[in-house]
């Protein structure tokens, strides 16, 4: 079997090189397919070519699988290079593709506060999830001594978007 991690890159692009060997004593002219996908369709592969092999030669072969922005690092995606002489199937051998993960979260808001001390202000914050796997935790700031804060809990999928997270502050009384 043949395995790829897939780097996310600009292009999120990575190319395999396998041989194909004739052990036989006559050149031989293969065809090659890519079998079905597992886990979805969220990558492409190159078109793969017929290729023609000496007797007792081996030849290098290439192909490269793009990932696509809806592949999850989550995912387990494969599908299988198939080697066909004369329309039937000679050989196969799996390509197993694992996407690297990406974790990004951006957070953004609108909202302009103004605040006196031992105010509780509410601030509206947006999470948008650009990253290729769910993402599970809390929404909280670094905030100066004194201020206390709450916690929000947040579950987003990739290409998400919550728009309704608050995180409320509470900010210092003033002291005499």
């Amino acid at each position: 079997s043949i395995n790829i991690e897939i780097p996310i890159l600009v292009n999120r692009t990575q190319t395999a090189v396998f041989q194909i060997r004739n052990m036989g004593n006559s050149e031989q002219t293969f065809e090659l397919d890519t079998g079905s996908f597992v886990g979805g369709t969220d990558f492409t592969v190159s078109p793969l070519l017929s290729v023609t092999v000496p007797p007792g030669a081996n030849v290098t072969q290439e192909v490269t699988v793009t990932a696509l922005n809806s592949a999850r690092a989550d995912g387990l995606y494969s599908f299988d290079i198939i080697l066909l002489r004369g329309g039937l199937e000679f050989d196969r051998s799996d390509v197993n593709i694992q996407i690297q993960q990406i974790h990004r979260i951006d957070l953004s808001t609108t909202d302009a506060l103004d605040a006196i001390p031992g105010e509780v202000v509410t601030l509206q914050v947006e999470a948008e999830n650009l990253g290729n796997l769910r993402e599970i935790g809390n929404l909280s700031f670094d905030t100066p001594l004194g201020w206390t804060q709450t916690t929000t809990a947040f579950d987003i999928e990739p290409t998400s978007i919550i728009s309704d997270l608050e995180i409320s502050l509470t900010v210092p009384a003033l002291t005499s």
